[in-house]
């Protein structure tokens, strides 16, 4: 890529039994994947579609693949053409199904023809009631035969641990966290670029089909921490003036900017940066050019990016993956 500018990609939306009724109304967005509410926004992947520009309707997927280093630098390892972050909106209007995370090495083995990775994964909580809750890990050391009777007499939920949380907390799920969004907690998910979760427990809910939605209890037992620890929280790291970093992990990095008039995002270097604008709206300015910013408008940063001047007032979350070693 001669000239690395930020390049808007589109916003597209997936049906869940749990999803609210905020999501549809993002700018750009492709329409649902299905029938029913709505709970998944997904910002940024490799299936991302550019909106505008000379590559419109191009998935960054295809663009990485055509040509890795401009794209992706290295944020891939060499030969791996695949996105390596996903970037996400969920607004649930009930619980989420209680569900567990693989990491790569189980991934790795128990999916040896699928592309998935394994998914360690951190909310910031964008939106959220009085009283509202996420599930994070068991309240005390467990087994799986306790747990697979929990799963049997529907008493599940009454031995995960809840974590009061409000707008503005950070929330950091390892591979092996056992975990559920709470009614109501809208957040910004980053994770590893993977779509294996397996289910513990979902209240019995259809899916489209009518049938009960399917439960995964043997992979997610084997991977789930049952030891009734808490997670350990993510490391933070210093980040340039007006930006504040929320969780650093092996995987991502992810930063915030409270845009009051104006901010400069550092330039990306060797790895591409995803900017997000989680509210109100802002403008990207870059080599002398624009790009309006409204709320839910997500723009990949090539690597090689000149430092962006943001202006106008919102919350703009950064995504950074990790830099791989040549």
């Amino acid at each position: 890529m001669p000239d690395p500018h930020p390049v808007r990609l589109r916003p597209r939306l997936h049906a869940r039994p749990w999803g609210g009724d905020a999501l549809p109304a993002l700018p750009g967005a492709v329409p649902p994947d299905g029938p029913g509410p709505v709970g998944e926004a997904w910002l940024a992947d490799g299936d991302a579609p550019v909106l505008g520009g000379p590559w419109d309707g191009a998935t960054l997927g295809a663009l990485a693949a055509d040509d890795p280093a401009g794209w992706l630098g290295r944020a891939a390892a060499p030969g791996d053409v695949r996105v390596p972050i996903l970037v996400k909106l969920l607004d649930p209007a009930a619980w989420l199904s209680v569900q567990v995370h693989p990491d790569d090495a189980y991934a790795r083995r128990r999916h040896p023809d699928r592309p998935d990775r394994g998914k360690v994964e951190t909310w910031r909580v964008l939106e959220a009631p009085p009283g509202a809750e996420v599930a994070w890990g068991f309240r005390a050391a467990t087994d799986v035969g306790a747990v697979r009777a929990a799963v049997r007499d529907g008493t599940l939920r009454a031995h995960l641990r809840t974590r009061a949380v409000e707008a503005g907390d950070v929330v950091h799920n390892p591979a092996g966290t056992v975990h559920a969004l709470g009614p109501g907690v809208r957040v910004y998910e980053l994770q590893q670029a993977s779509d294996l979760t397996y289910r513990l427990y979902d209240d019995g809910r259809l899916g489209p089909d009518g049938a009960p939605r399917a439960l995964h209890l043997d992979d997610a037992l084997a991977v789930a921490d049952l030891s009734g620890a808490p997670p350990r929280p993510p490391a933070q790291e210093p980040v340039e003036v007006g930006w504040t970093n929320r969780a650093t992990c092996p995987h991502y990095a992810l930063d915030e900017a409270d845009v009051a008039a104006e901010v400069e995002a550092a330039a990306t270097g060797p790895i591409p940066h995803v900017l997000s604008v989680a509210s109100g709206a802002v403008r990207l300015h870059v080599g002398g050019r624009t790009w309006e910013g409204p709320y839910g408008a997500t723009f990949w940063l090539p690597p090689g990016t000149p430092p962006t001047r943001i202006t106008g007032r919102g919350l703009v979350l950064r995504a950074r993956p990790a830099e791989v070693a040549p």
